[in-house]
This record gives structure tokens, C-alpha cells and sequence, in this order.
């Protein structure tokens, strides 16, 4: 499998959403349950990504596959959240060591992502539109992805009321 393993030195360099180093091998060893605010706050942080982000997918990913459904769509999301923000001017470009995971990645989370849609299981519209959302940043749409990704349940505009798609009103 291509991924960083947890032993490699390069692990310390790397940066996650705050722009600082963070302890990756640790918050990547125990990955069960839903992904923790610790592990949401090391690899993004208000739109900021950056390369131990990246690194973290492969594992984040197997996280996914383990997952229970409930958790697995969380698992997905924060996947799906990296994967898009990578196309984001603010955030850095994957060296060529991690470009080869990253197309991994995108197959693994477009396969994740429908074997869950493909589930007999009634799911709330927050949870469907992160699965859909994760559909489109793993086919090359990151900007329909993002919109899903933050999509808000109630559909409502904050400040005229309205339903909306952020961008668009219905």
C-alpha cells in the first residue's frame, strides 16, 4: 500500500491546518470510533491544509473502511475536506512523494464513498450530502464537493432565510 509509514522520519517536518508541526504518528495510531476534535484540528483548521494532511489520508481512509456507518461518514467527510481543500490557492502543492498516494487516495474515497451510498440505509440529508460531496472531489470536482461538504441541513440562508445552496438562491 502507498502510504508514509508511522516510523518514517519525515513525519516531523510535515505541518497540518494550524501551519504548525503536530505529533501525526501518535494521532494516527488509534483510529477507532468517530474522528476526534484532536485529530479534526491537527490536519485542518478554517480552510488550511497542508502536506501532514495529505500524508494522513491512507490512514484516515483504512479508518473509513473499518468504520460504522455513522462514523464512517465522518470518516469521509474529513477525507473528503482534504482532498478538496488540496486545490485551494492557500494550501501547498503535494511534493512527488505524495502525489501518487493522493491519486490512491482519490480512488480509495470515490470507492468508500459509493459502497456507503450503495447501503439499504435510511441516511439524513447531512450525511448524504457529505457522501455525495466526497463522490465529486474524488471525480476532480472539488468546488461541487466543497458545497456538499458544508452543506447545512436545514438548507437555510443565515441571513435572508431563504433555502439556498451557498451561492445560489432556489
Amino acid at each position: 500500500m502507498n502510504r508514509l509509514e508511522l516510523h518514517d522520519p519525515r513525519w516531523a517536518a510535515l505541518r497540518g491546518g494550524y501551519r504548525t508541526p503536530e505529533n501525526f504518528p501518535e494521532l494516527l495510531r488509534d483510529l477507532s470510533g468517530a474522528p476526534t476534535p484532536e485529530l479534526w484540528d491537527a490536519l485542518h483548521h478554517q480552510g488550511d491544509v497542508d502536506l501532514g494532511s495529505y500524508a494522513s489520508l491512507p490512514y484516515l481512509l483504512d479508518a473509513a473502511e473499518n468504520a460504522t456507518a455513522q462514523d464512517q461518514v465522518e470518516w469521509i467527510a474529513l477525507s473528503a475536506l482534504i482532498l478538496a481543500l488540496r486545490h485551494a490557492e492557500r494550501n501547498p502543492q503535494p511534493p512527488p512523494w505524495l502525489t501518487e498516494q493522493i491519486g490512491h487516495s482519490e480512488d480509495r474515497l470515490l470507492r468508500i464513498a459509493l459502497a456507503a451510498l450503495a447501503q439499504k440505509e435510511e441516511r439524513d440529508e447531512s450525511s448524504l450530502a457529505v457522501l455525495l460531496g466526497a463522490v465529486a472531489v474524488a471525480q476532480g470536482q472539488a468546488r461541487l464537493g466543497n458545497v456538499l461538504l458544508d452543506w447545512q441541513e436545514d438548507g437555510l440562508c443565515m441571513s435572508c432565510g431563504e433555502v439556498s445552496i451557498p451561492g445560489y438562491i432556489l
